[in-house]
């Protein structure tokens, strides 16, 4: 492959108007000898006048046994400079060394490989990858891979495709970025500078702070951003923003009381501000006391360790601070307790007087939660529903607890439908509809596991966490390991062999071990939470996921998987062109072996998330804490598995919206346990816990099951909003964009973005496998248009709850 010519792109598409093009003088990656040529770079704006994106359209040509074609590359950036994405004409497609085309994966691939700035791939030339001899001549092979470095070379470039990887990834983190950066800043007036400052992505909140330190004066809205930053924001930015607010002209004293504030706000999790108080020369006595009142908000040990180390070092003889500690002495976390008293103790001033007493002895013991959630396990994948599936452990659970035959997720695929459960909010509410979008740091502080820290619960989170991308986010926002006690998490498919000890270990055995380890590590008096993120039965047959369990052995079943009803070319025809173009691939049709190999692999991971569940069990036996250890089992949403004729997910038909949902509480009389009718949905599970722990949430959306689980006649919910409107950086089709209402008897569902709108309407009760598209019937024109409003009316009212976005 030799870059021969480069042209600028004419036009562009979306929301956003075109823009002006620049042009950029930038040496050639491959040739940095060669002379130093202009390109044209075309900037995307929106409606506002802002930078969207930034363009540049290369005219390619790909060489191989000595023959050339032309190949054209769009590569894109943000509005600072980084990757965001690349565009290829269909009919020009990459190939790979073999010369086959890219595929979708390979194309996704890429879009990771590109997408990662600190790639090896900067650190080295292209004869590091690619021997010179094959792309000097340009006839030996579009593409290549040395053995020099395997492991590197597999997580840097697209296999059979590194000089592809390493040439665009040259092009897409080069000189280009400096120039569009230094561009950027030549041209930021405040208006764009307060446009970054309220952006959600942390690099463009750092972008307008350094702009912002390098004036002189900071104005009253800037001081306002910049105060939301300290509330929102990551520690690097943090600690922009704190030395901005100090350099504003307000009063010194009302800075100080603001940034206080915004410490307790952020639940005493924020160092920098900490280390900001710490080098005050002239700070008050108001200053510690103020400072004292907010360590009742602090959610670590480690965080309230660190105020109250300071406080020793810097409040000696200020009677309010150590009044508000004194507080603390009677919390009734005995481990914060503890804390505050041996402050009190080191207080030199303190000596003589009294200290405050432990917590009253004899108070009723708190129960501990263990929540077990599978990945893409539809309500199937359970023996207890169909025999074809090996779960002993969960059938067992689910015999001795109470299950939801109906309970559902409002959003069918992972990111949505975890920020659902960690916030216990519908997603219209939490606001998440991105893979890259993590929760706020205020909405961190308000999630089920952080809020039952706060109350003295132990926590700890393994598994796929799978809010938030770090290639698009802050680190501490999509991997909130600080708000846990023991944390081994990942932001989104974690491969399912680790290296553990330089030993290859595959990845539940290794969370099992974790787990176990903390709930026997936790103090007896202390109550624990166990979310235990199990990565089956997700990604069956490629890329991470390749990699089976050598230690579990199980049998293959007698016969084929049953058959799917509506595995049918008749199914897979009445589906709406919504769905047929979209990201579900179509499976019938393919080689029944191919189908029966696909199940026998689900068959076997389902099997080994249902060990989990028993080694978990019998673990707390062990510890003896299983008579007060509520346990709970889900998954983040369903599959489609071969139903009506596709692969996939995102839809709202019941195999991809109904979970295996089911609660164990010990401490219940037998009598309760059984199979519940009314509509569960994930994010009341959520409010369960909560419930539980005896800790309030009236941010949440979700209702407390106790009430139904203590009474199977209890009055529930009738119907709820389902809502798929998810962002996804992938190439190729796009997922399928839907909303709609799940009744007792009626589904409705309407594909977004669609023209004229596509409808669909099933009589669940006289058509459970939702065959029969009633949405054009006349007769049923009456129960579509009060479907339509009820949709509307929920949405509504969702929208209406703050979800502290």
């Amino acid at each position: 492959m030799q870059w021969v010519a480069l042209a600028a792109l004419t036009g562009l598409t979306g929301g956003c108007q075109t823009g002006d093009a620049l042009r950029l003088r930038l040496s050639d990656p491959v040739y940095p000898d060669h002379a130093v040529q202009s390109h044209a770079i075309t900037v995307e704006r929106d409606a506002h006048g802002f930078p969207v994106r930034y363009s540049l359209h290369l005219v390619a040509a790909t060489c191989f046994d000595g023959q050339c074609k032309p190949l054209d590359v769009t590569l894109h950036w943000d509005a600072i400079g980084r990757y965001d994405g690349l565009d290829v004409e269909p009919d020009l497609p990459l190939t790979l060394k073999e010369h086959e085309p890219f595929t979708e994966a390979d194309y996704r691939r890429l879009d990771e490989v590109l997408g990662n700035p600190h790639s090896i791939l900067g650190n080295h030339p292209l004869s590091y990858f690619v021997p010179a001899a094959k792309h000097a001549h340009g006839n030996d092979g579009v593409d290549g891979v040395t053995g020099a470095t395997p492991t590197a070379l597999r997580e840097a470039v697209v296999p059979g495709a590194a000089y592809s990887s390493w040439v665009l990834w040259r092009w897409v983190h080069g000189e280009i970025v400096d120039q569009l950066q230094a561009r950027t800043r030549k041209r930021c007036d405040d208006a764009l500078l307060m446009h970054f400052l309220s952006a959600r992505d942390s690099d463009f909140v750092t972008f307008a702070l350094d702009e912002l330190l390098k004036r002189d004066v900071l104005t009253p809205a800037f001081e306002e951003a910049c105060y939301r930053v300290l509330e929102d924001g990551g520690r690097a930015n943090c600690e922009r923003a704190l030395r901005a607010v100090c350099s504003s002209p307000s009063d010194p004293a009302t800075v100080q009381a603001r940034i206080i504030d915004l410490y307790g706000r952020n639940g005493g999790s924020s160092s920098p501000i900490l280390n900001y108080l710490e080098e005050l020369p002239d700070a008050t006595p108001e200053i510690w006391a103020q400072l004292a009142a907010q360590l009742s908000a602090v959610t670590g040990y480690s965080d309230l360790d660190g105020a109250l180390e300071l406080l020793k070092q810097r409040a000696a003889g200020s009677p309010a601070a150590r009044q508000e500690v004194e507080k603390l002495a009677r919390h009734a976390d005995p481990h914060v307790a503890k804390r505050a008293r041996a402050f009190l103790r080191q207080d030199a001033n303190m000596q003589g007087l009294p200290l405050a007493g432990p917590p009253q002895p004899n108070a009723p013991q708190r129960v501990n939660i263990v929540f077990l959630l599978s990945d893409d396990q539809p309500l199937r994948a359970m023996g207890h529903v169909d025999p074809y599936f090996h779960t002993p452990n969960i059938d067992k659970l689910a015999s001795q607890g109470v299950v939801f035959a109906n309970g559902f997720v409002e959003s069918s695929i992972c990111c949505v439908s975890r920020a659902s459960i960690m916030m216990g909010q519908h997603n219209v509410t939490h606001g998440i509809q991105s893979f890259d979008d993590p929760l706020s740091a205020t909405q961190i502080q308000k999630s089920f596991p952080v809020l039952l820290r706060k109350a003295g619960y132990r926590t700890a989170l393994l598994g796929k966490y799978g809010i938030g991308m770090t290639r698009a986010a802050p680190k501490e926002l999509c991997l909130p390991e600080k708000h846990f006690d023991l944390w081994y998490g990942f932001s989104q498919g974690p491969s399912y062999w680790q290296q553990e000890d330089g030993k290859k270990r595959y990845l539940t055995s290794v969370m099992e071990e974790k787990a176990i380890r903390f709930m026997k590590e936790t103090p007896a008096e202390q109550p624990f939470m166990v979310y235990m993120c199990l990565p089956e039965p997700h990604g069956q047959g490629g890329g991470p996921w390749n990699y089976r369990d050598p230690h579990f052995k199980l049998p293959k079943p007698n016969g084929p998987p049953p058959v799917v009803e509506t595995m049918t070319e008749e199914a897979y025809a009445k589906l709406p062109e919504a769905i047929r173009n979209s990201k579900n691939s179509k499976i019938v049709g393919r080689p029944a072996e191919s189908y029966t190999t696909y199940m026998e692999t689900v068959r076997d991971y389902t099997a080994r998330t249902d060990l989990a569940v028993g080694r978990i069990r019998a673990a707390l036996k062990e510890i003896g804490r299983e008579d007060n250890t509520v346990i709970i089992f889900a998954s983040d949403n369903g599959s489609m598995w071969g139903a009506h004729g596709i692969a996939g997910k995102w839809n709202m038909y019941e195999e991809s919206i109904r979970v295996p949902m089911m609660i164990y509480d010990p401490r219940l009389p037998k009598s309760v346990s059984g199979t519940r009718s009314q509509m569960a949905l994930a994010y009341d599970l959520t409010a369960t816990v909560m419930d539980l722990a005896g800790v309030p949430a009236p941010h949440m959306n979700g209702k407390s099951l106790m009430p139904v689980i203590q009474d199977p006649k209890a009055e529930w919910r009738e119907d709820w909003y389902y809502l798929h409107d998810v962002f996804s950086r992938s190439k190729g089709r796009p997922l399928p964009n839907c909303e709609g209402v799940r009744g007792e008897r009626w589904k409705y569902i309407r594909y977004r973005k669609t023209d004229p709108v596509q409808e669909e309407l099933f009589d669940i009760q006289a058509d459970p496998k939702e065959m029969n598209n009633l949405a054009g019937s006349p007769e049923h024109a009456e129960i579509l248009k009060r479907m339509r409003a009820r949709n509307d009316e929920l949405k509504r009212e969702l929208a209406a709850v703050d979800g502290d976005k």
